[in-house]
């Protein structure tokens, strides 16, 4: 849970807000003077802050060219889409603390998912030049979870994105706004603070939008959760001893079954070695083929596990196979332990 909240909540204040009015640089700017003087009045001020301005839109790709058009076309025409996310490098910078340059017709791009762009894009009439990928921005992890195709590109300035905003207004008819977004984190007082920030922004101020305060998200993250692990216990739990218990019981009613079919097999010459050997057996095939075929199930759905995961913001893929092995070997532990029970009671049942 702390690894996911990690992820889902990069800083303890998440702020994402919009103004339909003005120069959009100056609403940036009087947002994080508006959030600074509340953290002094508290003798606060921000750690890790991440701030920049940046323009949402949804695309298509085809081939090497972004075209807009109406989200309900790409359902309804079945073409794959993407979720782009548009800054200037001069935010980028400020926001990652690189210090990177461009020239006027190249782009970065930070992929969150999808595939690898490579070489080139046109966008509306202009073609763009991929300089690379960077992943300065701790706050496109957060998306990981959405499982779409979601990539940041960063242009050369604020023009760029003018440029972008303007092939996006005459492809759509809409006019694209601007959105904000600032976090950081917070020694102390967070409760507090992000309600007079929610107040002075989003109630009192001339933005839309809302905050995300990571503790009470954690505290909701917890109950969650921790439901489903006490359902995954309970689930796991019953389902381990009910397949224990049929097998166990199997095995003892066979024992009963084959007890007078041993005395005649030794009577026509076996010994009890090989009798005791025949019987080892057995109970190996019953008992490992079950183990056997779990692992099989696990390497197969193993895939499909991980993305199912990725919609409960469970990304970190190491944790998850760690995990997965665990689970498994503790599977093992259980089957070795009710397998010697059940050769010992087995073997008792059939000498003579």
């Amino acid at each position: 849970v702390e690894d996911l909240v990690r992820i889902r909540y990069p800083r303890d204040m998440m702020i994402y807000a919009r103004s339909n009015q003005g120069d959009q640089e100056e609403h940036l700017k009087n947002l994080r003077d508006t959030v600074q003087d509340i953290l002094k009045s508290h003798g606060l001020s921000m750690e890790k802050e991440e701030s920049y301005s940046y323009m949402t839109v949804t695309v298509c790709k085809e081939e090497d060219e972004l075209r807009f058009a109406d989200w309900g076309y790409y359902v309804d025409a079945g073409k794959c889409y993407a979720t782009i996310c548009f800054l200037s490098l001069e935010d980028y910078n400020r926001a990652s603390g690189e210090n990177l340059t461009l020239d006027p017709d190249e782009m970065y791009i930070q992929r969150v998912n999808g595939e690898e762009w490579k070489d080139a894009l046109v966008i509306g009439e202009k073609t763009w030049k991929i300089k690379g990928e960077v992943s300065g921005l701790d706050s496109a992890q957060k998306d990981v979870s959405l499982m779409e195709n979601i990539y940041y590109l960063i242009l050369p300035g604020k023009e760029g994105v003018e440029e972008i905003r303007s092939a996006a207004n005459k492809a759509l008819g809409v006019w694209e706004q601007e959105d904000y977004y600032l976090s950081f984190d917070l020694a102390e007082k967070k409760e507090i603070i992000g309600q007079e920030i929610t107040q002075a922004v989003f109630i009192n101020g001339n933005y839309g939008g809302y905050l995300e305060n990571r503790d009470e998200e954690k505290e909701a993250f917890h109950a969650l959760y921790g439901g489903l692990f006490f359902l995954g216990l309970f689930l796991g739990f019953m389902f381990l001893m009910a397949t224990v218990l049929v097998i166990y019981y199997k095995q003892v009613s066979e024992g009963y079954e084959d007890h007078q079919r041993f005395v005649i097999m030794q009577k026509v010459g076996m010994s009890k070695a090989e009798v005791r050997k025949t019987i080892n057996t057995q109970i190996r095939i019953v008992f490992l083929l079950p183990v056997l075929v779990a692992g099989l199930h696990i390497a197969f759905a193993y895939p499909m596990m991980t993305r199912l995961l990725c919609l409960l913001n469970m990304v970190n893929q190491e944790l998850f196979f760690y995990a997965t092995v665990i689970t498994y070997l503790v599977y093992l532990l259980f089957y070795a332990m009710v397998y010697k029970l059940t050769a010992r009671t087995y073997y008792r049942l059939v000498r003579w």
